[in-house]
Formats: structure tokens, C-alpha cells, sequence
């Protein structure tokens, strides 16, 4: 998933979101996560806004909008503890519960992908922004 300390697989966001494959132009990174769980570099993390920059055309380099997701995601340094307290539950919940609710519900965030490992305490869920449609009130 992670090139380096601070750049994302673009070849693994297209893996995981299939209606990207071929129009991502380039991706930035940046840590959002609250002081406690905020890395030294976004790799290391818990939750990271990821923009990406779509090709005006597939055929094209040009660079057209941006589409904000945020990666929440088990920090290596985190998954013993993860693993202890059962935290990739919150992967699962988005990937077979958030569905359903959503057509309900209209401030769950779309998922893009979601995984969780109860055994190992990793998780992975890309979902959408809502920073810009909603305002967080705590």
C-alpha cells in the first residue's frame, strides 16, 4: 500500500477502487490524525486525507479535479493493541453494515474499500471525505 513514508501505491488505489484504474494522474498525502495518534511520517498515521488528481482523459496526461477519500488505517505500531481491543471491527461495520444504513442514513460516508483482521488488528478503509458537506461538531 505504501511506496514509501509518504506516498500511497497508485497501482493499489486502483486495485481497490477499479473505477480509477487508468484515470489517476497523481496522489498527495497528508496526516489528520488527532495528536495522540498522529505518525512522525503519514505512513505511520491513523487517519490520512488522500487527494487525488484525475486525468482530464485517459489518453491524456492533463490533470482535471480532485477527489478527497480518508484513509483510516492500523499504524504498524498499533496492532498489538488493535488485535487486544478488537478495533478492525470498525472495518467490518463499514464493509457489512454501512451499506445497508446508508440508504437510510444520509451521513455515513460512501466506502471505497474496507478490510479488517481481527486476529492481527489490521485495518484499511478509504472512504469518503464528508469534511466539506458536514460539520464536525466535535
Amino acid at each position: 500500500m505504501w511506496i514509501s513514508d509518504s506516498v500511497i501505491d497508485l497501482d493499489w488505489l486502483e486495485e481497490k477502487i477499479p473505477n480509477l484504474k487508468g484515470r489517476i494522474a497523481q496522489c498527495s498525502v497528508k496526516d489528520i490524525s488527532n495528536a495522540h495518534r498522529r505518525g512522525d511520517v503519514p505512513k505511520n498515521g491513523a487517519t490520512i486525507l488522500i487527494e487525488i488528481a484525475f486525468k482530464k482523459d485517459a489518453n491524456q496526461g492533463n490533470i482535471s479535479t480532485l477527489k478527497p477519500l480518508v484513509l483510516k488505517q492500523t499504524p504498524s505500531s498499533g496492532l498489538e493493541i488493535s488485535a487486544k481491543l478488537g478495533l478492525a471491527r470498525e472495518a467490518k461495520f463499514y464493509h457489512e453494515l454501512a451499506p445497508e444504513l446508508r440508504s437510510k442514513e444520509g451521513c455515513i460516508p460512501s466506502i471505497e474499500y474496507s478490510f479488517g483482521d481481527m486476529k492481527t488488528g489490521s485495518k484499511v478503509i478509504l472512504m469518503e471525505d464528508l469534511s466539506r458537506r458536514f460539520v464536525d461538531s466535535g
